[in-house]
Formats: structure tokens, sequence, C-alpha cells
């Protein structure tokens, strides 16, 4: 019970990273030990990295301007809502260097112990995980297994040539302090399908992540040829 307790409190860093400032070192996770990266190594790896996608999504559900506004004029919208697109980082968390980052990071702030974060840093899930965090507004609160079910099967892994289409065995919910706010949607795929055969062939180069929930349209690329931990593998 602890490992999992530990497990859980690790993974939920990454939501409070999500929005961080990013530094100008490139792939230090490929000419440092993970042991020796500073705050900002982690930030770079955890915010703009290979395993981390920005992506603009329309802000549909955005309360309309009041009629009279500036903004419903046609003057400048106001400050804090007027922006007609929201900021999504979709993370691949599932990977090696993102454990070791999130590891690191944990220990950096004394949120952890130095025995928890390496056992978090070389941990290998038994699926690929991607997280989606931002302003979960679009998928309301999520309390019910019909809910959930609905968001599960809306995402999906597709290859560009078409070989493969994954749907997650499971979603994860990451909600806030009060327990109730959503913040984060973790949704985990299967390594290999149900012939046993590994989801990705040896020579993929990348797979598109979406995600269709009503009118939320979220759509990114993992570029795998540049997702390569330290020793030079891909990570995933």
């Amino acid at each position: 019970m602890r490992k999992v307790a530990v497990r859980t409190r690790l993974a939920g860093l990454v939501i409070a990273l999500a929005m961080a400032g990013t530094v100008l070192a490139a792939d230090v996770w490929r000419v440092k030990d993970y042991k020796q990266w500073n705050a900002s190594d982690v930030s770079k790896i955890l915010n703009d990295s290979p395993w981390v996608k920005t992506v603009l999504v329309g802000k549909y559900w955005q309360t309309p301007a009041a009629p009279g506004s500036a903004a419903s004029e046609g003057g400048p919208p106001a400050m804090g809502g007027s922006a007609a697109t929201a900021q999504f980082t979709v993370r691949w968390t599932s990977a090696v260097t993102v454990h070791r980052a999130v590891a690191r990071n944990a220990e950096i702030a004394n949120a952890a112990s130095a025995t928890d974060a390496e056992g978090y840093a070389n941990q290998i899930p038994d699926t690929y995980d991607i997280a989606v965090i931002g302003d979960m507004t679009p998928f309301g609160v999520l309390d019910t297994t019909d809910a959930i079910a609905q968001v599960q099967n809306a995402t999906y892994l597709d290859l560009k040539d078409g070989s493969a289409h994954i749907v997650p065995v499971k979603v994860e919910l990451g909600r806030g302090a009060d327990g109730k706010t959503l913040e984060a949607i973790t949704f985990h795929f299967a390594k290999k399908n149900a012939a046993g055969a590994p989801v990705f062939a040896a020579d993929a180069k990348g797979v598109d992540f979406i995600c269709k929930f009503g009118k939320f349209d979220l759509k990114t690329h993992f570029d795998f040829t540049k997702m390569t931990g330290q020793s030079g593998g891909v990570d995933l």
C-alpha cells in the first residue's frame, strides 16, 4: 500500500508543473545523469521536451461577453477570459525520462525521500500513459462510471498509416486539493494488442493522440524519433 501511495503522490506532481516556465538547456536528459538534474532541468523535461505538447483548443465553453461590454461591441476583450482558446498540456508520463524528472522534482522539493524518488524514477509502467492537463471544464465533473466511459471511448492513439487505432484501457482522474475539482486526466493504453504483439512496431515513427469529446477536439502528434532517453533508445 505504501508503494501505491508514493507512486500516486509523485505522479500528482506533474499537474503542478504543467504551466511552469522552461529553460534554454537542450536535451539535458541526454547529457546529465538524472540525479544531477536541477529545478530548471526538470522544468525543461516536463514542459518543453519531445514528451510534452502544448495544444490550443477553441474555448467554446467560455461564457459569452455581456451585451454592451467592450468584447461584445468589438472592442478589446477583457483580461483573463478574452482569448478564444484554452491551453492544454499533453504529457507522455509513462516514459522513464519523465518518471525521473518527476522523481527528481520531488526530491528537490523535499516531497519525497531519496529512496522513494529513486524507486519511482526507475519504474516502468505496464501501460503507455498520457496526461491531459488544463481547463477541464468541457469534461464536466466526471463523477459517474458512464461519464468516465464516454471520455475513455472518445480518446485514442492513431498511427498515420492506419495500422493501429488504440483506445485506452483505463482512465485516471487527477483532482485538486478539494478532492473534487478536475485538474487532469491520464489515459492508460495497453502496450500489447489482443494477440500479444506490441501495439507499436519497432520501426514506428510516432503516433497521434486524439480526444474528441462532444465539442471538445484536441489532437497532437508525438514523434518517437525524438523521444529518446539517455541510452539513445525510444523512451515511451
